[in-house]
């Protein structure tokens, strides 16, 4: 999913930001944890190969609720980095996370830990838009979901020296998990895939 346009006012943001998240802490925060996770994906820089690219230039995308240990409820948007190596397919962890928001904390405008950058109009609007896909999908049953996620496949580089490269074509944009615990379910291996969307260099930050 590559970044679109910046076309949208701080104002308008911020406002959108509190109809779609802001006014519904209560509920939220009664209702619980939505038990799904939505899966896209971004691009850095410009891809030459649309259809196969190197790792480094994919950003892969979780977003979730989760019940801190504090009984805080947050929704996390959390973007990972991909590597290949001689075992395979390494998504996230904390080396290889490049952000973690908490979208039900108040944007700010710059770097703000865990809060939203509303001046970065692209970041921004992309988390919106799976806020609300994720929203749709725990209110209407028939919306496909799937078990785990679909991760691509990928070329570990030949004997000669040529790079890792992935298969963008079989990474679908927008994918929905059911999800049971964060702690259970984004964290562990399928195959020759290991991934971890719970456990990030950001952790620790405070909002």
């Amino acid at each position: 999913m590559l970044m679109t346009s910046d076309s949208t006012s701080l104002a308008e943001r911020m406002a959108s930001w509190r109809r779609q998240i802001g006014q519904r802490h209560s509920l939220a925060e009664a209702r619980g944890p939505r038990p799904f996770a939505v899966f896209s994906y971004l691009l850095r820089g410009t891809a030459v190969d649309v259809r196969r690219l190197p790792p480094r230039q994919l950003t892969v995308l979780a977003l979730f609720d989760e019940r801190l240990d504090d009984d805080r409820l947050v929704t996390r948007f959390v973007g990972a980095a991909v590597d290949v190596d001689e075992f395979g397919l390494r998504i996230g962890g904390v080396e290889r996370t490049r952000f973690d928001k908490d979208l039900r904390l108040a944007p700010c405008f710059g770097r703000g830990g865990m809060r939203l950058d509303a001046a970065d109009g692209p970041l921004f609007d992309l988390a919106l838009g799976l806020e609300r896909y994720l929203e749709r999908c725990s209110r209407h049953p028939y919306m496909p979901r799937r078990p785990m996620p679909r991760w691509p496949s990928w070329s570990a580089g030949s004997a000669a020296g040529g790079p890792p490269t992935i298969d963008l074509t079989t990474l679908p944009k927008r994918q929905v998990v059911t999800l049971a615990s964060p702690a259970r379910d984004l964290v562990g291996q399928a195959g020759f895939v290991a991934f971890d969307f719970v456990n990030t260099r950001f952790r620790s930050s405070q909002a």
